[in-house]
C-alpha cells in the first residue's frame, strides 16, 4: 500500500511510546493529514472513535467543509484514492485524537493524534516570553538534533536539585501540575521534548528550562497574568491606542461642531420687531368724565406769559354731577404745548 503523509505548519512526530502518528503545530496554524486508501465509500472525518457526536465530516462528495474542517478525495487510479483532512487555525483544545477514512468499516480509519502548543524551541532564537493567564496552561515544544541522554523539565537551570521539576530516561513523565513527553522526528533526524504545565498560578512565572542529556537545553519565560483586570504588554498598548483614537474622533467632531455654529451665527444682534398696541388694550375714556361737558361752562382761564414760549393753564372747577352734590375738583397740571397749537 502507497502511504503518502502531508502536513502543513506542522511538524510530523512518531510517539514511540503509543506508536501513533502525532501532528504538532503552534496555535493558529493549519494542519493537513494525506492517506490513501484502498476502499470506496462515504468519507468521514472524526474525532475520537466515529461514535455518536464525533463525526466532524461524513459526505458523498468528492470534496466537503465543515466550519475548520475540510476532507477531499481523489482517485488517482482504479484501485485506491487519495483522502485528505484538513484543519485550519488550530488551537489547544484542537489537541487529541482523530481519524478519518472510506467506506462504514471504521478499522480500515487511518488514526492520528495532534499536539497544539504555546511555541517551538530550536535553539535559533533568544528565551521566548510566554504570557498565560492564571487557570490556564502552557505547553512548549523543545527540538534538539542529537537527544540522547535522560530528559529534563527543570526551573531555572538544571544544576540543583531543588529546581528540577521532571527527571527521566524514558518517553514521558508526570509529576502533579508538570508533565514531559517525549517524541521522534518522521526519518529519525531528531526528537521534541514536550513540556507542560497545567493550572497556572501567580507564583509560576519565571524562567524554566527544557535539556536532553546536560549540555543541550531550550530556556523560555512564562508569565502568568492573574485576573480579569490585568493585562498583557500587547494588549495595554492595544487598550491605550484604541482610547486615542476614540478621543481624536469626539475633539473632532466636537471641533466641527463649533465652527458651523460660528459660520451659521449672524453678525448683528436681531432687531426685535417693534410692539404694536392692540388697539383693544387701550382704555376707553371714562363716561364719568364726559358726562361732566358743559355747553355753559365758562372756557377755563389761560394766562400766556411772555417770557416763555409755552402756554400755561391753571383750571380750578367745581363740576355737579347729577342730584348726589358730589363734587369733582380737576386740576390740571402744566403741559408743554406746540407754538402752533396754542
Amino acid at each position: 500500500m502507497n502511504v503518502c503523509y502531508t502536513l502543513i505548519c506542522c511538524f510530523f512526530l512518531y510517539d514511540v511510546s503509543a506508536e501513533i502518528l502525532t501532528y504538532s503545530a503552534n496555535e493558529g496554524e493549519t494542519i493537513r493529514v494525506k492517506y490513501s486508501f484502498r476502499s470506496y465509500g462515504s468519507r468521514k472525518f472524526c474525532r475520537g472513535r466515529c461514535e455518536a457526536g464525533d463525526v466532524l465530516i461524513e459526505t458523498e462528495e468528492n470534496e466537503a467543509r465543515n466550519g475548520r474542517y475540510s476532507i477531499k478525495y481523489e482517485k488517482p487510479g482504479d484501485a485506491e484514492g487519495d483522502l485528505s483532512v484538513t484543519m485550519t487555525n488550530v488551537s489547544k483544545s484542537d489537541s487529541g485524537m482523530y481519524q478519518f477514512g472510506l467506506g462504514s468499516d471504521s478499522s480500515l480509519y487511518r488514526e492520528f493524534k495532534i499536539l497544539i502548543h504555546d511555541a517551538q524551541l530550536d535553539g535559533s532564537s533568544g528565551v521566548k516570553q510566554l504570557y498565560k493567564r492564571s487557570g490556564g496552561n502552557v505547553t512548549v515544544q523543545c527540538f534538539f538534533t542529537n537527544p540522547k541522554g535522560s530528559k529534563f523539565f527543570c526551573r531555572e537551570e538544571c544544576g540543583e536539585t531543588k529546581n528540577v521539576l521532571i527527571q527521566t530516561s524514558g518517553y514521558k513523565e508526570r509529576s502533579g501540575r508538570y508533565s514531559i513527553r517525549y517524541f521522534t522526528e518522521h526519518g529519525g533526524q531528531g526528537g521534541f521534548l514536550l513540556v507542560t504545565i497545567t493550572q497556572l498560578i501567580s507564583s509560576d512565572s519565571g524562567r524554566y528550562r527544557c535539556s536532553v542529556g546536560e549540555e543541550s537545553h531550550r530556556d523560555f519565560e512564562v508569565i502568568v497574568t492573574d485576573g480579569a483586570d490585568t493585562f498583557s504588554t500587547k494588549n495595554l498598548i492595544l487598550t491605550v491606542r484604541l482610547t486615542l483614537v476614540v478621543l481624536v474622533v469626539l475633539l473632532s467632531g466636537a471641533a466641527l461642531i463649533f465652527c458651523r455654529n460660528r459660520t451659521n451665527r449672524p453678525r448683528g444682534e436681531a432687531t426685535e420687531p417693534p410692539v404694536e398696541t392692540d388697539p383693544a388694550s387701550v382704555p376707553e375714556p371714562d363716561p364719568v368724565y364726559e358726562d361732566f361737558r358743559d355747553e355753559d361752562r365758562p372756557p377755563a382761564a389761560v394766562e400766556i406769559s411772555p417770557d416763555y414760549s409755552y402756554v400755561k393753564y391753571n383750571t380750578t372747577q367745581l363740576v355737579t354731577a347729577g342730584d348726589d352734590d358730589n363734587f369733582v375738583t380737576a386740576a390740571t397740571s402744566q403741559h408743554n404745548a406746540d407754538d402752533s397749537s396754542g
